[in-house]
């Protein structure tokens, strides 16, 4: 009987661990995003969700700007281009990048963030370099 409740268990245990995951949430970005412009005081917490919502655009921005790098028809570039800077989708994502991006960079240099958020920061860098690498192929 133990047997058949541990399979189940551990089932839902991983749906859980899949639902809490770190992809994009716009009502948190929303969230943040306000505390940033009232210039809100943020805990570690709002860092921590911070990093995860950057991490996750700067992959968003990355794949979009990889479709229209990898394209060879400049016919259809163009048109990817366009699409993208009328994607409002897009607008949105890139500017809540710039926003916990600059906020994150003051708290790391103002080293407001603990251990473990500046960790994370740090291996966030290679996600904004590799976007700034491949917009200057644009």
């Amino acid at each position: 009987m133990k047997n058949r409740l541990i399979i189940p268990a551990l089932l839902c245990i991983g749906l859980l661990v899949a639902s809490c995951s770190s992809g994009y949430d716009s009502k948190v970005c929303e969230k943040l995003s306000g505390k940033i412009v009232r210039n809100e005081s943020l805990t570690q917490d709002d860092y921590d969700q911070m990093l995860k919502q950057h991490e996750s655009i700067l992959k968003y921005l990355i794949s979009r700007v990889e479709d229209i790098v990898d394209e060879d028809d400049q016919e259809n570039r163009e048109k990817l281009m366009q699409d993208m800077r009328n994607d409002d989708e897009y607008l949105k994502r890139f500017g809540y990048m710039f926003t916990f991006g600059s906020t994150l960079y003051q708290a790391e240099v103002n080293n407001v963030l603990d251990a473990k958020n500046q960790n994370t920061y740090n291996a966030l860098n290679r996600y904004a370099e590799e976007f700034a690498r491949l917009s200057e192929e644009l």
